[in-house]
């Protein structure tokens, strides 16, 4: 697998093999057999460093699954959200990212607005945080707050649940049997 790793980092974020893999992925019989190798081939817990490529966070070092987040790459991940956010950042703006997921806005904020603490993240998913605190690193934005807590509306003890390791782990969720 490590043989195979420096390849496959180039392959997934190649804009023009993502959409022939997106065509050919619904094309029956293909379809499955090309998604069943993409399982073998990219393991779900596979990361990879990629610079953002345009849009806010053009020039800002990710580490990716190339399963489900490449789409972060092209800078129009939830584009209509960063718009209004954008809109409401000013030099004095404090944020808070509640359930920041790997920190993409707060990254992009944080070095928009460059003021030291006027942004926090909050984050309960371990491995999450780790990839915000890689990705604070890598692009030396020492100044975001991360508080590896969940927040909610109410005081008081709560379950996390993870996201399902099979997704892009942006979906944690409150337990039920609280």
């Amino acid at each position: 697998s490590k043989i195979w790793m420096p390849l496959i980092q180039q392959l997934s974020g190649s804009p023009l093999l993502r959409k022939n893999y997106e065509f050919f992925s619904r094309v029956p019989v293909v379809g499955p057999i090309l998604r069943k190798f993409l399982r073998f081939a990219l393991p779900s817990d596979t990361l990879i460093w990629a610079v953002i490529r345009s849009g806010p966070g053009k020039g800002l070092w990710i580490h990716l699954n190339p399963r489900f987040e490449m789409e972060y790459l092209e800078g129009n991940y939830e584009s209509a959200v960063w718009r209004i956010l954008q809109s409401h950042l000013k030099p004095d703006t404090v944020l808070y990212d509640v359930g920041a997921h790997i920190g993409l806005f707060s990254l992009i904020a944080a070095r928009d607005l460059g003021v030291p603490g006027s942004v926090f993240v909050f984050e309960p998913d371990p491995a999450n945080l780790r990839r915000i605190e890689e990705h604070a690193s890598r692009n030396r934005l020492h100044a975001l707050g991360i508080i590896p807590k969940a927040a909610w509306s109410l005081d008081g003890r709560m379950k996390f649940q993870r996201a399902c390791s099979q997704s892009s782990m942006n979906r944690g969720a409150i337990a039920e049997d609280n």
